[in-house]
């Protein structure tokens, strides 16, 4: 008779996870030791303590948006540039439409809402890990340095928008903090993209990170 076949043991996987809300750390923190095949999940509460991490590159690391010190936009700039990891995925909690997701899918490798179901964050985790690993050098390329050189066109108050697009504001979060219609903030946004020469928000997002806003 044949011997039954063994289960497969499960893949070691790192994590390195950045949220400064301890609760939902902790529950993310459990979901991801559960695919970590035993190893532990570094938690950062800050995207500072993130970045000053010194170990071996992880697989994954996943980032809150809306950090205490940084966006999670620019962790994830700088972390790709040290190599701290191979992936990277976003989240947040803000209630972001079909674009701003997009955008900031692009940012990173993936992107996933807080709320999301955890059937849903391991399938997003997942589907992360199984894709082609992106490096610092991957992103931009000449649209975006030459839009690198036109952000000085763009007025004040688009300027304020694309610093709250970058640090993971929704559209209905940035009317009501700057007491404007929801169709004017989509319209910032287009103008945005425009004068920037880019063609989606992902492209004018990595760009107000590398001018600083």
């Amino acid at each position: 008779m044949t011997s039954p076949a063994q289960p497969q043991a499960q893949q070691r996987r790192r994590f390195i996870l950045v949220e400064d809300h301890l609760m939902v750390a902790r529950a993310i923190a459990r979901m991801l030791e559960s695919l970590s095949g035993g190893e532990a999940v570094t938690v950062c509460a800050t995207g500072s303590e993130a970045l000053a991490i010194d170990q071996e590159t992880t697989d994954l690391m996943v980032v809150d948006l809306g950090l205490p010190d940084m966006s999670g936009v620019r962790v994830v700039a700088e972390a790709r540039k040290r190599a701290l990891a191979h992936r990277y995925l976003l989240m947040s909690g803000s209630p972001l439409d079909h674009e701003e997701r997009e955008a900031l899918a692009g940012a990173g490798d993936g992107f996933i809402h807080k709320s999301a179901e955890e059937a849903d964050w391991i399938a997003v985790i997942q589907e992360v890990l199984e894709a082609p690993a992106q490096t610092a050098a991957d992103a931009g390329g000449a649209e975006e340095d030459l839009a690198l050189l036109r952000a000085a066109e763009l007025s004040g108050r688009e300027r304020a928008v694309l610093a709250r697009l970058a640090r993971g504001a929704s559209s209905h979060e940035i009317a009501t903090e700057f007491n404007i219609a929801l169709g004017t903030v989509r319209k910032h946004r287009e103008n945005i993209r425009t004068k920037l020469g880019v063609r989606n928000l992902s492209a004018a997002i990595r760009v107000a990170i590398q001018v600083g806003l």
